[in-house]
């Protein structure tokens, strides 16, 4: 095989062209998830903090849930006491 001779300059222009390839993969990365950090890599504090509070979200969004279940099981509960109480009312 043949070597290939490159200039400084030609080698500094192909090391930044990598380069710049390398931040808008980055870049399109994050812009089809809709992560600003992807991973720990890319910046473990912005990660786990973001790791965090999704969990969190995740944990109200539960308890939200079994709230409104509550309040479902409540109103049905009391949807059935007033037809008991107008049926009482019509046998008076």
């Amino acid at each position: 095989m043949s070597d290939v001779t490159l200039s400084a300059a030609v080698r500094n222009s192909l090391l930044s062209l990598q380069s710049t390839t390398d931040l808008i993969d980055r870049t399109n990365g994050r812009l089809s998830s809709g992560l600003r950090v992807a991973s720990a890599i890319d910046d473990p504090v912005a990660f786990f903090s973001a790791k965090s509070l999704t969990d969190r979200s995740f944990d109200f969004t539960e308890r939200k849930d079994g709230i409104d279940q509550g309040i479902s099981t409540v109103t049905a509960a009391l949807d059935g006491v007033e037809a008991i109480d107008s049926l009482v009312r019509q046998l008076k």
